[in-house]
């Protein structure tokens, strides 16, 4: 857990949906993986994602499994999805000069799938009882993300100095012994392969070898390609039960897989004055694992008109697997270095092999209380509120000697819990339904990070047509939210930052044949 943690700090990684600047990779980790949107099938969707209180749907095997209780036939279910991200920001710092900065993605995606069997009991006040099967996606890490301007005031070479000023050259050196390699397999070690950095010592024998210098002093263009690809999905298997058409009672058992990687890479080109024509830094992350959960929930209907509803999901555990690695490449004019007597044209260092780690996550549990209120034949009216502790994500260890302390106080200190809000309403004539929804997600930051509210608006609608042999649901998604992101930091005020609008769409079709 130490080598990976100290890529992570050292190279400033920040996962693409949060507000940077933290320069903490596994606290902003947790929060990816435990922020998710409104899922579900078609009709589901179109309606704000709002379903605690609702019935009749395979979505509800995750959400609230006391609804499949209202299941009279079986059912299977299959959506297909196409989902599309454009990204526009500002590249500042001050008196920095930015250029255009966008960038867009669309992908074609399996959202849901849903077996329903449903079987009467007649056994007293037990109705009925339904089985389930669904497999959701939870989240789409696919994002695509670039910019680029000239900066007057920083380069990253500054933050790489930074990193190194205090420790010897031993600290680039495998750590063989106690008290060496504190900076082996970072960017700041490819940095000092590659010459950006040098000990004042190589100037002078008499200079600080903890001290460190470059020779490049000029303004560069900077420009960062960052794209983000993988997903987390459930199978979930569940059960609802109906006592007296009254009382709905369920429970479900949840298994997450998930799968993460983001590859980055910051160039910075300087003029003909510079020794440095320009240099790349990447850095690539892939994640995998599995988790598992448990939701209880429960459908009261005191009258004909109005159902409601509860249901809690237990937090879940995940174990991951991560591999990481970062490179740096340097084209120079003929560089000498300062020691040595060497000239230079091109260097490459790579870290090399990949560095591996495994970790256990838990992810914050989630409390949903909703309403629905029906219209008689012609539709239903539906809310959801839910409670989410974002601070409650919490990092264990799997091999003896490591600890999370200091990530999982990071974690407490950083997040807080919320209130998300879901709403929707479905409108029904004949075979036709109607549908349009909202939902709100919360800022999950304790205080505004880089001036930027991070809560997400999204805003639904779809159409459906329902006969007894099968149905048709199609929805539209749109979601808008606002996103900062430092590529690196430096103990100044103008460290740059990307400001940017992140708006999305997801339509999804959903065909259901009940058997």
């Amino acid at each position: 857990m130490t080598r990976i943690r100290g890529i992570l700090m050292l190279a400033g990684f920040v996962v693409w949906t949060q507000t940077a600047g933290l320069a903490q990779g596994l606290v902003e980790l947790a929060n990816t993986f435990s922020r998710t949107l409104p899922t579900g099938s078609a009709r589901i969707q179109a309606m704000g994602g709002a379903q605690t209180a609702l019935g009749g749907d395979f979505s509800l095997g995750r959400s609230n499994p006391a609804g499949l209780g209202m299941y009279n036939r079986s059912e299977v279910a299959l959506s297909l999805g196409n989902f599309s991200v454009n990204t526009t920001g500002d590249y500042r710092g001050a008196d920095l000069i930015s250029t255009d900065n966008r960038a867009s993605l669309s992908r074609f995606n399996l959202p849901s799938f849903g077996l329903i069997f449903s079987s009467p009991k007649d056994k007293g006040n037990f109705i009925h009882g339904t089985f389930g099967i669904s497999h959701m996606r939870l989240n789409d890490f696919n994002r695509n993300l670039t910019f680029s301007g000239v900066n007057p005031n920083t380069s990253l070479i500054d933050f790489f100095i930074a990193e190194a000023n205090g420790l010897p050259p031993s600290q680039f050196d495998p750590p063989t012994r106690p008290g060496v390699g504190q900076l082996f397999n970072t960017l700041t070690e490819m940095a000092f392969l590659n010459f950006l950095i040098n000990p004042r010592s190589d100037l002078d024998t008499t200079l600080s070898d903890r001290e460190y210098f470059t020779d490049v002093s000029g303004i560069p263009f900077q420009t960062e390609n960052w794209e983000t690809r993988g997903n987390q999905s459930q199978w979930t298997f569940s059960y609802g039960a109906n006592f007296g058409d009254k009382l709905f009672l369920g429970g479900s058992v949840g298994f997450v897989s998930t799968r993460f990687r983001s590859e980055k890479r910051f160039r910075e080109e300087f003029d003909e004055t510079q020794p440095l024509f320009y240099f790349d830094a990447a850095e690539r992350l892939d994640i995998t694992g599995s988790g598992v959960n448990a939701t209880v929930g429960a459908i009261y209907r005191p009258i004909d008109q109005i159902q409601v509803g509860v249901s809690y999901q237990t937090p879940t555990s995940f174990q991951f697997t991560e591999t990481f690695t970062a490179s740096i490449e340097s084209l120079w004019d003929n560089y000498v270095v300062p020691a040595g007597n060497r000239t230079i044209t091109f260097e490459s260092w790579q870290i090399e092999p990949a560095v591996t780690n495994e970790y256990r996550l838990r992810t914050p549990s989630r409390l949903n209380v909703g309403i629905a209120g029906f219209l008689g034949r012609y539709g239903v009216i539906t809310a959801d509120i839910e409670r989410v502790n974002y601070a409650g994500a919490r990092y264990r260890p799997l091999l003896q000697g490591d600890d999370f302390n200091f990530e999982n106080g990071r974690i407490n200190e950083t997040y807080r819990a919320v209130t998300n809000i879901r709403a929707g309403a479905e409108f029904r004539y004949e075979k036709l339904r109607l549908r349009a929804g909202t939902a709100y997600t919360a800022d999950p930051f304790r205080t505004i990070q880089n001036d930027t509210n991070t809560a997400m608006w999204q805003f639904t609608g779809g159409i459906g047509y329902r006969t007894k042999s099968f149905y048709v649901d199609v929805a539209a998604i749109f979601n808008r939210g606002d996103r900062s992101y430092r590529p690196y930091t430096v103990n100044r005020p103008d460290s740059p930052l990307f400001l940017y609008s992140q708006q999305s769409t997801h339509f999804i079709v959903t065909v259901g044949v009940p058997f």
